[in-house]
This record gives C-alpha cells, structure tokens and sequence, in this order.
C-alpha cells in the first residue's frame, strides 16, 4: 500500500476547504445583520424606555386638585404637569419626529428624535390617571419601517397615576 494521495482524495479536501473558506464570510455578514438589527432595535427601545421613565417620574411628582387639575392636555400633542416647583410641559412632534421636555425653568431638552405619530392622549383627574395610547418610534422615522434596518417599537397604552391628586 502507497501512502499518497490518490486524485479524489484531493478533490474532496480542495471541494470541502473551498466551502469552509466560502462558508464563512457568509456566516460573518449574517451575524454582523443580526447586530445591527438588534443594536437599532435596543436604541428605540431605550428611547421610548427613556421617554416613559421620565414621564412617569414627573407625573408622580405632580400636585393638584379637582378643581385645578395637576395635569392638563392639549390635543394630542401636549402634556403640562403642576408641580411644586412649577409647571413642566411634553410636546409630541412628530413632524419633527421629537418629543421634548420643558423643565420648570424654562429650558427645553429633547427626549427622543425617532418618533413616528402623536399619541392619544387622556386625562381623568377625578381618579389621576393620565393614559397615554399609541406611542410609536423608529430607528429612523423619515424612512418605511423594516424589521431588520429600521426597527419600530410601540406601547399600545401606557397609565400613570398622580398619588398627589386631591379632591378638595
């Protein structure tokens, strides 16, 4: 018995190191896809975690009674907190795709950049609960949602209460 190689034998190894090497850039662009695709989707994600985190926060710091309610709406597209010290407002824009925050000193911060359609947006001040419906953002709200490039996320309804609601 020789021990060589015979001519398959060489065909197989260069036919299966072939698809090793061709194999494998594959698997690299599939895996970076997937990256990206979940890295965007964690950016929405924690925009609108973000955004709702620090709605709930001001809205629990809210005062106010029946007659003067802690918390008023205008349409859709604005939320204005009594607070003790002062008014704090959210504007939903989504024209301009933003959602911001003017603190009670005056200044405007934006919270997000991504969103995609002014909310509903409701307030019961019998019971200090402001509901809030339909947020929706995407990774880059100036193009068509995908899945895999330009994630969206949405709450379909969100509630927050006002423990300081009083009825005097």
């Amino acid at each position: 018995m020789k021990n060589s190689l015979t001519l398959i034998e060489l065909i197989i190894a260069i036919v299966l190191l072939g698809v090793i090497v061709l194999g494998a850039p594959a698997v690299y662009n599939a895996s970076l896809g997937f990256l990206r695709s979940s890295n965007r989707k964690a950016q929405v994600l924690n925009d609108l975690t973000y955004l709702l985190d620090h709605l709930d926060k001001n809205v629990y710091l809210a005062t106010g009674w029946i007659g003067s309610p802690a918390v008023s709406t205008s349409g859709n597209s604005r939320i204005d907190i009594t607070q003790s010290s002062g008014s704090v407002r959210y504007t939903f824009n989504p024209e301009a795709h933003t959602v911001t925050f003017r603190d009670a000193s005056g200044s405007t911060h934006i919270l997000t950049k991504r969103l995609i359609q002014a909310p509903t947006i409701n307030f019961n001040p019998a019971i200090g609960i402001l509901t809030v419906d339909n947020i929706v953002l995407r990774y880059d709200p100036d193009s068509s949602a995908d899945p895999k490039d330009n994630p969206s996320v949405n709450i379909t309804s969100q509630k927050f209460s006002t423990p300081m609601q009083s009825l005097n």
